[in-house]
């Protein structure tokens, strides 16, 4: 997650000049904003991946709580009916897993890293109050790199809901919920350390549950 953490304090610096900039030259920028950047950081639960060949103990299979890390970019389109606005999103995310494997008396441990890049849209309500309900939904390209030095991308998509909470013209606390889905295929070699696979997903479909929070900064 170092190349995240990077273009995070990139992003600050550069709309901290821009904040500069704008000040020096006297901009005035109305309440309602073209322009929103969220860099926000959660936790991640998943549901438990199926067991496969060398497992019948699906008991014995765990997904520990995993970290996530957001960039997310939301550009005005146009006023709803319910009073709100609605945006198109485009989103970059890195989750990291960790999967375990208790068999025979031996722990087999899997890390997995994943970079999420969506395109979508939010539909919020009532821009004009200080609380500001939103949903949305995203889809896009997963690319997963496991601790076996394998790596796949799949197609995946989500779905989000959560609030921005307004401090100022500028500057709002964004809380989501998220629920992300991704198409992993079977044949995929993630899960694998060398021909012996260890873990599996169930139904094809890997489902991840998110809490996240952080700073909007409007433009």
């Amino acid at each position: 997650m170092k190349y995240l953490t990077k273009t995070l304090v990139a992003v600050l610096f550069v709309l901290s000049a821009a904040e500069v900039f704008a000040s020096e030259s006297h901009i005035v920028k109305s309440d309602s904003s073209d322009i929103e950047i969220s860099l926000l950081g959660g936790v991640v639960s998943t549901r438990d991946p199926a067991f496969a060949e060398n497992s019948e103990d699906t008991d014995a299979i765990r997904a520990n709580s995993a970290r996530s890390a957001l960039i997310i970019l939301n550009l005005f389109q146009q006023a709803n009916y319910g009073g709100g606005d609605n945006h198109y999103e485009f989103l970059v995310a890195q989750t990291n897993h960790q999967l375990t494997l208790d068999s025979s008396g031996e722990q087999i441990e899997l890390d997995i890293d994943a970079t999420h890049y969506h395109i979508g849209g939010t539909y919020g309500f009532d821009p004009n109050k200080y609380v500001r309900p939103f949903f949305g939904l995203t889809a896009g390209l997963s690319e997963y790199k496991s601790s076996n030095g394998h790596s796949d991308s799949f197609v995946s998509g989500s779905i989000v809901g959560g609030l921005k909470m307004d401090f100022s013209k500028r500057i709002a606390l964004r809380i989501e919920a998220r629920l992300l889905a991704t198409l992993v295929e079977e044949n995929t070699s993630i899960f694998c350390e060398n021909a012996n696979c260890s873990f599996a997903v169930e139904g094809d479909t890997w489902i991840q549950y998110q809490m996240n929070a952080g700073v909007l900064i409007k433009i």
